[in-house]
């Protein structure tokens, strides 16, 4: 159980850091109301293609890279999704930081 704390603490970083990133691309003055793909693409080309290389060559998720990135989240505005990333990986991290729990009552009573 201490794999399922450790692995949401580390999307709830991850999460936290992708917040802090969009908060700067916003605050740097790029236009956040552009295709999210259009944004990534001005900001970071390699990043984009090195994306879409590892989830499609060394992960087999061709579908995903359709689906999720391609059609759906890289179409969407820059700042739609991200904020949608980062909910996501918030609900994650604490699903997976909640079900990892100590199940023992640890609780004393005080009077």
């Amino acid at each position: 159980m201490i794999i399922f704390r450790i692995l949401g603490r580390l999307f709830i970083i991850l999460a936290l850091v992708l917040m802090a990133l969009a908060i700067g691309i916003w605050l740097s003055g790029n236009n956040i109301t552009q295709p999210a793909g259009q944004l990534w693409y001005h900001l970071h080309l390699q990043s984009l293609q090195y994306t879409q290389v590892i989830l499609e060559r060394y992960l087999g998720l061709t579908q995903v890279w359709l689906t999720v990135f391609q059609d759906g989240l890289l179409q969407l505005p820059a700042w739609d999704s991200m904020l949608r990333v980062v909910v996501f990986l918030l609900l994650v991290g604490g699903l997976m930081v909640y079900l990892g729990r100590d199940r023992k009552a640890k609780t004393t009573f005080h009077n």
